[in-house]
Order: structure tokens, then sequence, then C-alpha cells
């Protein structure tokens, strides 16, 4: 059976994609549709298999991965030799039940899971929602107690979920955008000065469109980090998005008031 690779056509006008030379663009067209690609995005490959598929000398192969590592586009892991590109879900994702299943397959046998929890935060940054548990935790059913299952799983929800607690999620989102200089105490006030000066906001959405963004256009040297944080809330107000829902209380609480029946 044939395999096919989508590739965006805005892929052609992203800023980066632009600056590249001939020999970036086709490497990285390489890194999303050579063999060795799967739905998750995140796979293991040598570099000798690399030199024969595109041709190029071992020193080269090298210097093309390190200028994406620089770029952010890719993350590899030495150790393992997995790539993992870092915009894939993005432009890839999907809420198919199927193609999440297979997701989770492909994502338990990744060797480095440190890559793994990246594509877990940026799938629930994206709302796919993936079995976490089964992924990080394989084979929990039979090698431990109900009662270790049951805490981990609690764990879990707590670290994906967040339910108890938007101050976590949010804290959860930051700490994982490459390049920000992360600081418990120092952001969890951040996060409430920014729900104090911007109390229309929705912080959960706003914090997630905010890590999408930086996705697209990471920091830039020597930025602002939390001034730049402070700028997108504020032009979210400004474009109207990101808004809290307003429950109307004036609202009858009986569906049935007015309809003849009591």
């Amino acid at each position: 059976m044939a395999v096919f690779r989508k590739i965006n056509t805005s892929f052609w006008q992203d800023p980066l994609v632009l600056d590249l030379t001939p020999e970036e663009k086709y490497f990285y067209l390489y890194l999303m549709t050579n063999t060795k690609t799967n739905q998750c995005g995140i796979y293991e490959i040598s570099k000798r298999i690399i030199e024969m598929e595109t041709g190029y000398n071992y020193e080269t192969i090298n210097k093309l991965i390190n200028k994406f590592v620089e770029y952010k586009r890719i993350i590899f892991s030495k150790e393992t030799n997995e790539i993992m590109l870092v915009n894939w879900i993005k432009y890839n994702g999907s809420s198919s039940p199927k193609v999440l299943t297979r997701v989770e397959t492909e994502l338990r046998e990744i060797k480095n899971k440190e890559l793994v929890e990246k594509y877990i935060i940026l799938s629930n940054t994206l709302n796919y929602k993936l079995n976490t548990v089964s992924i990080l935790y394989p084979y929990s059913i039979d090698t431990q107690s109900q009662e270790e299952e049951e805490e981990e799983e609690e764990e879990e929800e707590l670290l994906t979920n967040n339910i108890n607690s938007i101050y976590k999620y949010c804290l959860n989102i930051i700490q994982n955008i490459e390049d920000y200089p992360f600081d418990l105490d120092k952001d969890l006030e951040y996060i409430k000065k920014l729900e104090s000066k911007y109390p229309t906001l929705d912080l959960k959405q706003s914090i997630d469109k905010f890590s999408i963004y930086i996705m697209d256009k990471p920091f830039k040297k020597n930025a602002n980090h939390r001034s730049q944080l402070d700028s997108s809330f504020k032009q979210y107000v400004g474009w109207n998005c990101c808004n809290k829902k307003i429950i109307n209380k004036t609202e009858d609480s009986n569906p049935f008031r007015n309809k003849g029946v009591k």
C-alpha cells in the first residue's frame, strides 16, 4: 500500500522557508517526507539512510540538522537518533479516533521519552485528546499494583487536564515554551497580575494562543519574555478574542416556563 505525506501549500510562504537556501528547503522537505516518517512526526533515522536517500555526505547532513535545530523546527536526539518535527502536529494533527490510536501506538515506541512529553503538551494545547496514561505507562497494568496505578493516573490527570487549577495549567504551558526563562514563583505572580489586568480574558485560552504563536515565531535573542506575554494579552483584548464566556444570570433557569409545563 502506498504511503503519502501531506504538505500544506502555505509551506512555501512560511517566513522561515522564504529565507532558506535551496539546499535547506530540499532538506526540510526531506525531513517531512522520507521513508521513516510517521503519523506523529517523531521518528528514528540513521544518518547513513539520510546519506543514501538525499545524496548528501555525512558532514553536510550534520550541518543541516544543526541548522534546523537552531531554527527550532526540529529536535534531534543524539542518543537515540530520533527527530521530532516541532510543527508537525499543528499542520497534520487529527481528532479522528483511528488516527489518535495510531499516534498513541507510535508514541509508545519512541525511545526518547522527553520527545513524547513535548508531543503530549503540544497535543493538549491543540485539544487533541490522547490516552496519555497508556503512552507514558504502557506496562503499568502488568507490573504495578492497583493502588500504584490509580495514584499515577491521578497524577497524570492533574498534569494533563489540570482540572483543579487554571494557574497550574498556565504554568505548565509556559514552562514548556522554548527559551522561556520559567520561574515558578515569579510566573505564578505574573499570571495573577495578567488575570487582574485583563479581567475579560480567559486565561487558558490566552496562554494557549500565545504558546501556538511562539511555536511559529520563537523569542528573539535578548527578548523580554514576560513583556511579550503582556503585549499579546493586550492584543487579544483589542482583537476581542479569548474572552471569558458570560453567563446571563437574568435568563430563566426553568426551561419549561412559558411552555405550559409547571
